[in-house]
């Protein structure tokens, strides 16, 4: 049987939804923004106050432009959303939250990834790779500046905010259903669902500056997601009590503090 997935293109101005491709299965998503601002379930890298924190990366000839900190917090900041899931905290555009997660994986940082992430952002085309590029699942994000101005905190911090302040936003998912349907995709929350997919356990990204015609900057972040999430007509995690279903790898442990598996 073939697992589908979708491409997506979501803007602060329009919202867009590419065709299905032919016997792929992962549903991408772009994200646009003038600037770069997510305000649901907002959290920082701080929040992510694990008791066996990774210790940071160091990257040897990726081209991408990141220190080890800004490794960290890219990582960091996905294993806080990836938490506040687990245990339940995460909000809902009708108030309530959505279900705690029993198989929700702690994510680690991937340098390859990196390198795959960062090639393609140096294209500095504001589109997805092909998925026969990548193997991975990917999430793009892009802030429009003037050429004035120390943007790379932004850079560092805001993607995540915005991708996952899907969830509060458009919802899709219910209490008892976080099955990812074409329905539920085309609501918008492909960057959060990728974010979010339980089964993704590694993670790297890329950045490059882009000049365009109008003087502007396009800041093109794009992160790529192993295993891949997105797939059609599959659950975006198990409902149920934090890591009481910790099977996906070998070994596999509960972070208790954090609701995480981790291996």
């Amino acid at each position: 049987m073939t697992r589908l997935f979708l491409i997506a293109c979501f803007a602060t101005v329009f919202v867009g939804i590419e065709s299905l491709r032919e016997k792929q299965t992962i549903l991408d998503y772009l994200s646009f923004s003038m600037t770069g601002t997510g305000t649901a379930n907002r959290l920082s890298a701080k929040d992510y106050n694990a008791s066996n924190s990774s210790s940071k990366t160091t990257c040897q000839s990726t081209g991408a432009p990141f220190t080890e900190s800004e490794r960290q917090i890219f990582i960091d900041k996905h294993n806080a959303y990836r938490s506040q899931l687990s245990l339940g905290k995460s909000q809902l555009p009708d108030g309530t939250y959505a279900s705690s997660a029993s198989d929700m994986y702690k994510m680690i940082y991937d340098c390859s990834l990196e390198k795959i992430a960062q090639g393609w952002a140096n294209n500095c085309k504001f589109q997805h790779s092909p998925y026969t590029y990548r193997n991975a699942g990917e999430n793009i994000y892009a802030l429009y500046t003037g050429t004035a101005g120390d943007w790379r905190n932004t850079i560092i911090s805001e993607p995540s905010n915005v991708w996952w302040a899907e969830l509060k936003q458009y919802g899709g998912i219910t209490k008892d259903n976080v099955n990812l349907t074409t329905d539920v995709f085309n609501k918008g929350i492909g960057h959060w669902s990728q974010m979010a997919w339980s089964k993704s356990t590694t993670l790297g990204c890329g950045w490059a500056e882009c000049p365009q015609d109008n003087d502007m900057i396009m800041h093109l972040v794009v992160c790529n997601y192993r295993p891949t999430g997105n797939y059609l007509n599959e659950n975006i995690y198990k409902i149920g009590n934090s890591c009481s279903s910790c099977s996906q790898l070998p070994n596999s442990k509960c972070e208790v503090n954090t609701g995480l598996c981790f291996a």
